[in-house]
């Protein structure tokens, strides 16, 4: 972030990624809130100086104060949170999601092509970026509605086969959690997960991701994925480490 300026900052979520660099948690979220006070220090030199935060996640919340210096807008899923931003009417349609986006300047009516109330959550964090621009609850419902599905995110798979097949980025332990969520509604037989977990980064992060796939998942398959200079097998085996919980 050295040399540059920043008018707005958003932070959607801080979760157990990336501590094989970071070395905590704490470390992590501090150095999350450097972009917190770089958007403050452009504050007072006369930037909008305007974070935008979920306020739903844990480490958005714990790197708040970094933020106490210039403005804050709060999103959130939850309409009873009295954030600034939040969605109502939630509703899945076949490849995308229906929400009413409500700011502090109005509301507006938003077809999203992209399913998962995680990825309306993301559409609220950019809402608030756009509200915080001078954008019209219109002009960002417009905005959103441009956008089209993003391949590797919730991305369906269709070659005729009897059974539904979904591709997801997620590789961190909440992310698996989202996507697994989101898919149970609509699983009709057993939800199956596949999954590796990349070699030579954040160590930790690998029997919790496989509890979680064995809590969230009716069955759970564990593969190599890019396992750079690391045994494939060591890194599976410490993915089902956690698997006797079960």
């Amino acid at each position: 972030l050295d040399g540059c300026e920043f008018d707005i900052g958003v932070v959607t979520n801080i979760t157990h990624e990336h501590l094989d660099f970071h070395g905590s948690v704490e470390a992590y979220r501090a150095a999350k809130a450097i972009l917190l006070n770089r958007v403050c220090d452009g504050h007072a030199r006369g930037r909008r100086g305007i974070i935008v935060l979920n306020a739903e996640d844990p480490g958005a919340r714990a790197i708040a104060p970094a933020a106490a210096d210039c403005s804050t807008l709060w999103y959130s899923l939850d309409a009873s949170m009295g954030t600034d931003i939040y969605a109502t009417h939630i509703e899945p349609y076949p490849g995308g999601t229906r929400f009413e986006l409500h700011t502090p300047a109005g509301d507006a009516m938003v077809n999203l092509s992209l399913p998962g109330r995680y990825n309306v959550a993301n559409a609220l964090a950019a809402a608030g970026a756009g509200h915080a621009l001078g954008l019209t609850p219109i002009e960002i419902a417009d905005g959103l509605m441009s956008l089209t599905s993003v391949a590797g995110r919730m991305q369906s798979i269709d070659e005729g086969q009897p059974f539904s097949i979904v591709v997801d980025y997620a590789h961190t332990p909440d992310a698996i959690r989202s996507v697994l969520r989101e898919l149970r509604p609509s699983t009709t037989g057993r939800l199956m997960v596949l999954f590796g977990s990349a070699g030579e980064r954040d160590t930790e992060k690998r029997a919790i991701q496989g509890r979680v796939a064995i809590e969230a998942a009716d069955y759970a398959v564990f593969t190599s994925e890019d396992p750079r200079y690391e045994d494939p097998e060591a890194i599976i085996a410490a993915t089902v480490s956690y698997t006797h919980l079960r």
